[in-house]
């Protein structure tokens, strides 16, 4: 992530950490699949973002809507939907023999 794109805006770098994040989430917990409905995501997403997310391919378009919509909730409970949606996850764990 290039911090110099958003101009020393705190709030903006913060939503960019949520939303790729939240991609981490879907890959890694979740096995690419999203976890707001069709219609929770056509309630909550913002008109800019739909015009944005227009431009996806179509089997991308709903995981970039829910992150971009993930990177909105406040951080408090963005924390908590991570920890719920990996719970339990099987997760590689750090060891000196990754570095080699």
């Amino acid at each position: 992530m290039c911090q110099g794109f958003h101009k020393g805006d705190f709030n903006e770098i913060v939503d960019t950490l949520k939303h790729e994040g939240w991609h981490a989430v879907q890959q890694q917990c979740r096995k690419g699949a999203p976890v707001l409905s069709q219609q929770q995501i056509a309630s909550q997403i913002c008109r800019v973002d739909i015009f944005n997310v227009d431009n996806y391919h179509p089997k991308q378009q709903r995981l970039e809507s829910e992150a971009r919509i993930m990177a909105k909730v406040n951080v408090k409970n963005w924390i908590r939907l991570v920890k719920q949606e990996c719970r339990g996850k099987h997760k590689k764990r750090y060891t000196n023999l990754i570095l080699g």
